[in-house]
């Protein structure tokens, strides 16, 4: 039976209540996914207003974001305008090659690496403990002495896959598939889809998120990664366009 669909505040204020959301890093989201290069603070404040994030609070926000250099901001009369800095969008790109993903980032055998414990392992894909890892096949493996094992038909323990992520994660991931399935597609909404990528930001940047939908095709995590990337297929990147008016709902 399919699930009934559900209005964008609905879903709103569902997805505000999936998990704490740190303004500056819900800003990091908007700016990369914008569709172009400025937004100005009355477009951010409405737009963050909406889904219920205080002026206060995003002036903090926006004041770190200068502090550490992701953003810069310019003065057009009593506007400001702000970009990323080249840092922000250097830093901003090569993390959401795995957020905008469509194809799963590892396919095919993976290797558990077993060293000494006091060595460090090069590149880990999914970390089990210190003297234990898992990476695909045919990425080199560091150090040399490393003992390597195949992994045949992805039959991994139950047990082991725990270990990748906490189970808070996993349910998170859980709860996104649902929210979204019930999203009527295709939409117009810029602060659903600020939402649900921000919240599909943190599983896709998380480590151990790619070897457990490889590992797991069947799992939460795939499930989620194919429902949210169908979302974000369909919807439109966020536009500097003015947005709607503030609401009161708050995070």
């Amino acid at each position: 039976m399919a699930k009934a669909l559900k209005t964008p505040d609905a879903l709103i204020s569902e997805l505000t209540e999936l998990a704490p959301i740190k303004t500056w890093s819900l800003i990091v989201t908007l700016f990369g996914d914008l569709d172009g290069e400025t937004l100005t603070g009355t477009q951010i404040r409405a737009l963050l207003g909406r889904i219920g994030i205080k002026p206060e609070a995003i002036r903090v926000a926006m004041h770190r974001l200068k502090k550490e250099g992701w953003i810069k901001s310019d003065r057009h009369g009593r506007e400001a305008i702000y970009r990323l800095s080249k840092r922000g969008i250097r830093e901003t790109r090569a993390a959401y090659a795995d957020v905008y993903r469509e194809d799963v980032r590892f396919e095919g055998e993976w290797r558990c690496i077993l060293t000494d414990g006091d060595t460090k392992i090069g590149q880990p894909y999914a970390v089990i403990s210190k003297d234990i890892a898992l990476a695909p096949a045919g990425v080199l493996i560091d150090p040399a002495d490393a003992l390597v094992l195949p992994m045949i038909g992805h039959k991994v323990p139950h047990w082991l896959l725990a270990r990748f992520l906490p189970e808070d994660f996993i349910m998170m991931a859980r709860t996104l598939a649902e929210i979204v399935e019930t999203a009527e597609l295709p939409l117009n909404d810029a602060a659903l889809r600020l939402l649900i990528l921000h919240h599909w930001r943190r599983i896709a940047l998380r480590s151990g998120t790619w070897a457990l939908i490889s590992l797991m095709p069947d799992g939460d995590l795939a499930r989620c990664h194919r429902i949210v990337s169908r979302f974000l297929t369909r919807t439109a990147r966020i536009k500097a366009d003015p947005f709607p008016a503030e609401s009161s709902r708050t995070v």
